[in-house]
Formats: C-alpha cells, structure tokens, sequence
C-alpha cells in the first residue's frame, strides 16, 4: 500500500452522507489516521460524530455555495450519500443521485480535488434470473427495475467521464448496528404474515457486514491501483436465504415464522401492487416490489476477487461475528 509518510495520513477526506448507516462506519475506520470532513443534513446525528479529526458541515449537495465550503481543504471525496429506497417519485431519485452527484463532481473541480471514491450499489446487477459469482465488468447499461438502480448507473457513468481520478465501490446487502433496512425487515416480515418463502428459500443471498466496507474504502484511499478500478464488496460468504434468516434469528433468539407461497402468484401479486401504488400516486412503499421479489426468488452473488487480488482486501468481520455483534445490540435494546 502507498503508505509513504506520516503526512500521508493525515490527508483530509471529504465524506458526504456522513450522517447516514455507511457514513458512521466509515468515520468510525478513519478518523485516528486521517483528518476527515463530515457532511450531511441531521445537525444532532452531526454533532455525535464531532471529534479531534473529525469537522462537521451540515448542507444539502444541491446547496453548492456550503458544499464547496466544506470541500474546499479536501484532498480526497468519499461519495456516499444518496436517496437509497425501492419505492420513489423519478424526480426525487434523479434531484438526490443524479443533480446531487453533478454538484459533487463540479465542486471537486472547482476546489482541485482530483480523487473521488463513488459508492454505487450491486443492484445494478439485479435481473429475473439466478446470477452467481457476478464480475465488475457484468454490469449491464441500463436498468430499469427501479429509479434508484437507475440513477446509480447513470451516477457511475458521470463519474466515470468526470476526468478525476476515480474508484467506484459496489457493496452487497450492508448489514450491521444502526441498519434500518434488512435485518429490521426480516424482524418485521415475521411478526406479519411471515417471511415469503419461496422454492424453500434456496437460492443464495450474499451479505456485507458494514465495518467491512468502510475497511474498503481505506484499502482504495490508501493504493493508487485503485484508479479508474470498480470493485465489488461483500463478505465473500453467500449461503442460502433460509439458512440467513434461520441463523440470524437463532442469534436474536427469535422463532423466524415463514410463509410458504408459490413464485408465480406472488410475481403477480406484486404487479398489481406496483400498478396501485404508481396509479394512486402512494408515496409509502409497498410491501412487495419487483426489486423485492428478485431478492426472494433469484441467487445473487458477487465475485469479490478483484478487490482481493489488487488490494489485498480481507473481511474484518465474518457473517457470524457481525450477527452476534447485531443480536447482542438488538437484546440490549430490547431489555
């Protein structure tokens, strides 16, 4: 790794979505080696991550005038915030990713910031088939299954022709203290009607312990071959979904209750349930998407051989240590 001097590593990291469930994390790995710049919009969540070398900004990306402000010192961006659902107006979507990312790229620009490191997502491979041991160069042009995974293919193609230096990550199925999205939709399936489980729930689902991604954003700020490289991220771990659930919940000491149902019938179920929502206008996300469904029905994995031939990356947390270090933190919250 290019770790030359002690100037080295005190670089100053510009980090957006600092407030968010990655954002934490990546403060979290940071912060004793470097001097770092956190920027968001939550003023309380904010002041929680203020430190010795941690500075804090709170701005909209849209807001050019504060972001470049805050950038302007920066030796190196970590974009990670963004509009992250399944369910969305375009608009919404295109004003957060797409105008929120042009901001992001133009600012560097104008503050001399050649290194920018993109978080994208794998569900840009999302696709109504099993698709295993997926490589970087797999990822299709467009993808219209929802308006996030369209706007992060349309995000990674601006940072691509955005002339910096660049490196674009796309981490599996975070997962970890603070996730508001899978483990907590898990818990909430089984208290309704039950996690759908389809085809026994054997197709394989692939993970990402957060602390593990934060890890691999150091790995890309602290080795030039990650230039112009994508990278995939997950554990390196894919086991089948109904072994994921019935081990998380063993460790949350929780009966996981299933709903056995039929592929055919839930893919319409939730057809109409899109069309509903889209006719009625509904902002709320409905319980079932096609995005949601691919996730039920298809195996998806990533090869993560790149990011471990070229940077040497290695999990610091396998799946079981980052669900016990999970389960421990929901039983405290619960007792």
């Amino acid at each position: 790794m290019s770790k030359n001097s002690k100037e080295e590593y005190m670089k100053r990291i510009f980090i957006t979505g600092a407030t968010g469930f990655l954002g934490h994390y990546i403060i979290d790995e940071l912060k004793n080696d470097y001097e770092l710049i956190a920027y968001g919009r939550n003023a309380d969540k904010l002041k929680e991550l203020y430190s010795k070398n941690v500075h804090i900004f709170r701005g909209d990306l849209n807001n050019e005038k504060a972001l470049y402000k805050a950038m302007k010192k920066a030796d190196i961006v970590v974009h990670a915030a963004a509009l992250s659902t399944v369910w969305g107006r375009f608009k919404d979507f295109e004003n957060a990713n797409v105008r929120g990312t042009e901001s992001v790229i133009k600012t560097c620009k104008k503050a001399g910031i050649k290194r920018i490191i993109f978080i994208s997502s794998p569900s840009i491979y999302s696709a109504k088939k099993d698709n295993v041991n997926i490589k970087e160069d797999s990822a299709p042009k467009k993808n219209n299954l929802n308006y996030y995974i369209k706007t992060k293919l349309i995000c990674e193609n601006l940072i691509k022709k955005s002339k910096l230096d660049y490196t674009i990550l796309r981490p599996r199925g975070l997962f970890g203290v603070g996730d508001t999205s899978i483990i907590p939709r898990f818990i909430q399936l089984s208290n309704g009607d039950g996690i759908p489980l389809l085809n026994g729930g054997k197709h394989l689902a692939d993970l990402t312990c957060v602390e593990n991604v934060a890890f691999a954003i150091r790995l890309c700020i602290e080795n030039d071959i990650s230039i112009e490289q994508i990278y995939n991220v997950s554990n390196g771990e894919p086991m089948t979904f109904y072994d994921l659930v019935t081990k998380l919940f063993k460790e949350l000491n929780l009966e996981p209750k299933f709903k056995k149902i039929n592929p055919t019938l839930l893919l319409a179920i939730t057809y109409i349930m899109e069309t509903f929502y889209k006719i009625f206008k509904i902002k709320n996300e409905p319980v079932l998407t096609k995005y949601k469904y691919n996730l039920l029905r298809y195996s998806q994995t990533l090869s993560i051989d790149k990011i471990i031939n070229e940077l040497g990356y290695k999990p610091k947390l396998s799946i079981d240590e980052g669900i016990k270090k999970y389960a421990k933190y929901y039983k405290e919250q619960k007792s």
